[in-house]
């Protein structure tokens, strides 16, 4: 059931006696902390901007003293200012998460944590006389930093290390993929890249799935925009420029783009819709430009561009307006 049947449902009980708007109010009082349940949004309080200032001036303030000290600092010294300020971080975010007036901060810490993790492994790493910018090195760094905040996402539930598992995740998933190929001229090109790209935002787009279907629909869209963007920008880069376009995918991405317009009906994603219309006009004109201004000139193909372009917007607002909220477009 999502939000919308959930909410009739609701509206249905009341219109017939069965409940009141006191039980109503009574029961949303006594609800959870919405944290708990994953990626809700909320409005960000005064405090909230305070604790961000906070840790924005620490990380400045730590990124100044490693920039202006580094050569004088000794290893210790060196891994205990990365990775020392990491854990420390890391603990004190871990026992503020729990506090009712201090959790707030507490994921402050946690996030300054997810930032200065991959510096202070790195550090660690180049003390051993690694190469940090190899392949392999940073297949294991991004596997240490994902093994870490996986575990304290499944362990401790928290948002914000739900975002930083994503990011090692796909750090290590590009990495990995890189590193497996190293040194194989096939794979040396941006096309492999593009494929890469498709397949991490179709990976994000399984994740978004995954959320919607467990009602936490403010992660879902998230991941849906970032999961489209990818997908579909990575397929139009498939298809390739004038004179060394691909006509598989020149021929497929119209089919992909009115497919991301039309799954923002049953999604009710705005992304969708938004994203997969841009992504359209994009193609409508770059197809154009390559096979009918020499045919037509550039003035007539500018011009059914045009029309082309204006009948994609009114199609996507028609839609937007009959079948998504504008407070629930992403």
């Amino acid at each position: 059931m999502n939000r919308e049947q959930a909410l009739a449902e609701i509206r249905s009980w009341i219109s017939q006696g069965i409940i009141s708007e006191a039980d109503l109010s009574r029961t949303i009082a006594a609800a959870p902390a919405p944290e708990r349940a994953g990626w809700i949004r909320h409005r960000f309080t005064i405090a909230e901007v305070l604790y961000a200032l906070g840790g924005v001036l620490v990380l400045s303030g730590i990124g100044v003293l490693i920039a202006q000290q580094w050569q004088n600092l000794p290893t210790i010294a060196r891994i205990l200012v990365t990775f020392g300020s990491a854990v420390a971080a890391y603990g004190v975010g871990i026992a503020l998460l729990s506090h009712p007036a201090l959790g707030k901060l507490g994921q402050v810490f946690a996030a300054l944590s997810g930032i200065l993790m991959p510096i202070g492994v790195a550090t660690i790493l180049y003390e051993m006389d690694l190469d940090i910018g190899a392949l392999n090195t940073q297949v294991l760094l991004a596997s240490v930093c994902l093994l870490i905040f996986g575990v304290s996402s499944v362990v401790f539930r928290r948002t914000v290390f739900y975002v930083f598992t994503l990011l090692f995740g796909t750090w290590f998933y590009f990495a990995t993929a890189l590193w497996l190929v190293e040194g194989n001229p096939m794979f040396q090109t941006g096309r492999f890249i593009q494929y890469l790209i498709l397949i991490a935002g179709a990976a994000y787009l399984a994740l978004g799935y995954y959320f919607d279907l467990r009602s936490m629909e403010y992660a879902a869209r998230r991941l849906y925009a970032i999961g489209t963007l990818g997908f579909l920008g990575a397929a139009f880069a498939l298809g390739g420029w004038f004179p060394d376009q691909n006509a598989f995918w020149e021929f497929i991405f119209p089919f992909l783009a009115v497919g991301f317009i039309f799954l923002s009906v049953p999604t009710r994603s705005g992304a969708f819709l938004t994203l997969g219309s841009l992504f359209l006009m994009g193609y409508i004109g770059k197809i154009t430009a390559e096979y009918f201004a020499d045919t037509f000139g550039w003035e007539l193909s500018l011009v059914v561009a045009g029309l082309l372009v204006m009948a994609t917007g009114y199609v996507s607002l028609r839609l937007r307006r009959k079948y998504l909220r504008p407070g629930e477009a992403a």
